[in-house]
């Protein structure tokens, strides 16, 4: 929170502009998931999903990542940055931050297929990686996980149970707000401008969901590294 406070108009800034708006942008010109009955029919209806608006989905990856880097610069710098500085520096790191999202990604998809636990387990011990490779320049992404699992030695567990705490409240504080401001839009406004309303709902949470992660994640950092 302190963080949050000391860095809420560039994180404001940053994140209105690389989080939020990828996210209305994808719900209102992306299809959305179909879903199916059975099993088959969800990995059919996701398949074909992909296939048609995978253009879409990559150039909103690279969007919000590139925002996540320059949030971590904003939050991690040593001298007090602007916004358009932290974008300025972040450029240089977002392949190399592109791919340890994949890698990270990749391992804790293979521990949630084990039983789910070890995934979880995975995460806590990965959450330090994006920052340490923002905040030290870092483009060696196997340093980036060694030196995160170093960090978090001993606290796995815990961080997991932070995030998943963090994750419960957004999610049912914003879930609150968009039953009742949806219910007002749905009986006040025509149905297009109530979508509208519910679509900008959705990348308000996201958005939420997003900063969240990346300021919990960066006063960790600043907290294991003291």
């Amino acid at each position: 929170m302190a963080i949050m406070r000391s860095h809420q108009q560039v994180l404001f800034a940053i994140a209105g502009v690389f989080l939020f708006l990828p996210a209305v942008a994808g719900g209102l010109f992306m299809d959305p998931v179909p879903m199916g009955k059975t099993p088959e029919d969800v990995m059919k209806g996701v398949t074909a999903w992909l296939q048609t608006n995978w253009l879409a989905i990559s150039m909103q990856v690279l969007v919000t990542t590139f925002g996540s880097i320059a949030l971590y610069r904003c939050l991690l710098s040593q001298q007090p940055a602007t916004a358009g500085e932290a974008i300025t520096a972040s450029l240089p790191m977002l392949p190399f931050v592109l791919l340890a999202n994949i890698g990270t990604s990749f391992l804790i998809v293979i521990g949630l297929n084990l039983f789910i636990l070890p995934g979880l387990y995975a995460a806590g011990r990965l959450l330090l990686v994006l920052p340490i490779l923002v905040a030290r320049d870092e483009k060696n992404i196997l340093t980036g996980v060694a030196e995160s699992f170093r960090l978090t030695q001993g606290n796995g567990w815990r961080l997991i149970g932070m995030v998943v705490t963090m994750v419960v409240v957004i999610f049912v504080a914003v879930f609150a707000a968009s039953m009742v401001l949806g219910g007002v839009a749905r009986l006040a406004f025509p149905a297009g401008i109530s979508n509208i309303i519910g679509m900008l709902l959705q990348g308000l949470m996201v958005t939420f969901w997003s900063v969240g992660g990346i300021v919990m994640a960066a006063a960790t950092y600043r907290i294991a590294t003291r």
